[in-house]
């Protein structure tokens, strides 16, 4: 059972990206973070409430809003020529251990 918990933030996060893409390009990137901040100080209310499941499912959506906000954020930025400086800065954070 501890597995399929875990396994629900992975997941969550895998299928959240899509959402957050689409968030990050029609209604900017900014809302995107923001978005994925707000569902992150919402997890610890979830976590007080002892459901482990649905917290574990938040914090895979705040994590896909977050790093794919944050990455077009940084893309925007700089510039697409140094993209990849975004991604390799970036993508470490989006495999939590």
């Amino acid at each position: 059972m501890v597995g399929v918990v875990m396994g629900s933030q992975y997941a969550s996060s895998f299928l959240a990206r899509l959402s957050a893409g689409e968030v990050a390009d029609t209604r900017g990137v900014r809302l995107c973070v923001l978005a994925g901040l707000v569902v992150a100080c919402c997890i610890g209310v979830v976590y007080l409430a002892s459901a482990q499941f649905a917290g574990r499912l938040l914090t895979g959506i705040a994590e896909a809003f977050i790093i794919i906000g944050a990455m077009g954020w940084g893309i925007g930025h700089i510039g697409a020529r140094h993209a990849g400086k975004v991604f390799g800065c970036m993508d470490p954070g989006s495999v939590p251990g």
